[in-house]
């Protein structure tokens, strides 16, 4: 069974006094300290070759997850045989199967299977991939793309899985915008509220020289999905010379409804973010995600919480924090539906290491996971992390509860004014040992005043006092708040 603890929220307005409106609710005890996991999860050895990745990962809702990667035999290049491999967590990624080969490349022609992607569709779990052309194309980049779909119940039974050709360069009725190249993307798909299923992609403009003219598109379906012609094909960011040539793409939805998708730029800016409000049909023009030019990697993104779930709308995105090679592969935050340069914190995972094309989700206990190849198609580590850690420790996950408890402070009613800069907070004692006290500029914690992780009686004796329903706990002198503004407060028990 889940334990929980209480926690407090106090936003404070005034001219020239504390105005105190406070609530309380719960947040789940797990993950106090900051903590990130990372290990090796598959080596080429152990899948026969030589090279393996990029991969993907899949969460189910009970905790299980898959990673999907390609197993490139005879070099790293693009264009060698490849076969699509899987390994298993059945422990919320903490363990992990050997690899196996899940899509076997002599099934196909041409031979060379990449950028393999799964998503969920309500039970019906789906996974997309593609075949690159063979000498036969006009272009090297020419392709098939395929889905597979299994309504399980048992989803690792191959015998579930029935597949079908979305894209198809050979045949001109069939290419996807008229495009040779037109490919499914190893990254975030999304069913939208309304019921729609829009996979990310990206395509190749033969109008220009190849590595030009590369653009971020999508698939869509409003029916089953079950046929070539249940999907339409639309463009999020078309090719414009110098400036967008956007590939590899995930989208996920917004709290408000609006589609999101964010986008390698080719260009050398960095990733591109870009928003539709009518279901992925039209798009806003592009915006780079952040405000200084880094390396023209791969990001992944996320839905990571909304106020649903936990109290606030936050989107997750794995990125190569590097101005050149993929280095630094880091994780950022966005507290306000992914308005670009707004991004928060930018915790680096790697270091100097390279680890390229990273694919980022959400464990079933609120933690962050995400898969990535190192060192050019190498191994492939799997990190788990919490909040806390992406955050350096100034935002934790909070859950949603409707029934809020009063709280006061000093003495005083909800809503009273209190006339005094190092109030007396109380609150419920849940016999926590200490208590972590935050008073931020921001609702999104990143601005903090007040930061007390040790209150107890032995740290605090003057200031700390405890029965068995309640902590009072009046802030110090060195902490008052002495600019009279609005403020956002929160409390959690350490155990």
């Amino acid at each position: 069974m889940k334990k929980y603890k209480k926690v407090l929220t106090i936003t404070t307005a005034c001219i020239v006094s504390l105005l105190f409106v406070f609530s309380s609710f719960m947040v789940e005890a797990a993950g106090d300290t900051p903590w990130m996991h990372s290990q090796v999860i598959a080596t080429p050895g152990e899948c026969g070759s030589t090279n393996c990745g990029p991969a993907t990962l899949l969460v189910f809702p009970n905790g299980t997850v898959w990673s999907i990667f390609e197993v490139r035999h005879g070099s790293g290049s693009d264009f060698v045989p490849t076969d699509i491999f899987r390994v298993i967590s059945y422990d919320n990624g903490t363990t992990w199967s050997n690899p196996s080969k899940w899509i076997d490349y002599t099934d196909y022609s041409p031979q060379t299977l990449f950028q393999a992607q799964c998503w969920w569709q309500e039970t019906r779990l789906w996974c997309g991939f593609n075949v690159r052309g063979d000498a036969g194309a006009s272009n090297s980049q020419s392709n098939k793309a395929y889905f597979r779909y299994s309504d399980g119940p048992d989803y690792e039974d191959d015998a579930t899985w029935t597949e079908l050709l979305v894209q198809n360069y050979s045949n001109v009725s069939q290419r996807r915008l008229g495009l040779e190249s037109f490919t499914v993307s190893s990254d975030a798909c999304v069913i939208t509220s309304s019921g729609r299923m829009i996979v990310s992609g990206w395509a190749l403009n033969y109008s220009y020289v190849y590595p030009a003219g590369q653009c971020s598109v999508l698939l869509y379906t409003d029916g089953t999905g079950e046929t070539y012609n249940d999907w339409t094909a639309k463009y999020i960011i078309p090719y414009t010379p110098g400036i967008d040539q956007c590939t590899e793409n995930g989208v996920i939805q917004l709290a408000n409804g609006t589609i999101y998708s964010v986008a390698r730029n080719e260009e050398g800016y960095g990733p591109e973010c870009t928003w539709s409000e009518d279901d992925g049909i039209t798009w806003s023009n592009p915006a780079r995600l952040f405000d200084a030019s880094i390396t023209n990697a791969k990001p992944s993104i996320t839905r990571y919480t909304t106020t649903a779930n936990y109290m606030k709308n936050r989107i997750a995105v794995a990125y190569n924090n590097a101005s050149s090679t993929r280095i630094h592969l880091s994780v950022a935050i966005s507290y306000d539906e992914g308005n670009p340069l707004n991004y928060k914190y930018s915790k680096d995972l790697t270091g100097g290491s390279v680890f390229m094309y990273p694919s980022i989700g959400v464990l079933p206990n609120g933690s962050l996971i995400l898969v990535a190849t190192k060192n050019s198609w190498k191994e492939v580590y799997c990190f788990r992390m919490n909040l806390e850690y992406v955050s350096g420790g100034t935002d934790w996950l909070v859950e949603a509860d409707t029934t809020l408890q009063f709280i006061s402070i000093d003495g005083q009613a909800n809503g009273t004014t209190v006339y005094d800069s190092t109030p007396t907070f109380n609150w419920t004692n849940v016999n926590g040992t200490m208590y972590w006290l935050q008073i931020a500029n921001d609702l999104a914690f990143t601005e903090l005043v007040v930061n007390l992780s040790d209150i107890n009686e032995y740290n605090y004796p003057s200031k700390h006092e405890a029965n068995t329903t309640r902590v009072s706990f009046t802030l110090p002198d060195v902490n008052a708040l002495t600019t009279y503004k609005q403020y956002y407060c929160r409390v959690r028990a350490l155990t």
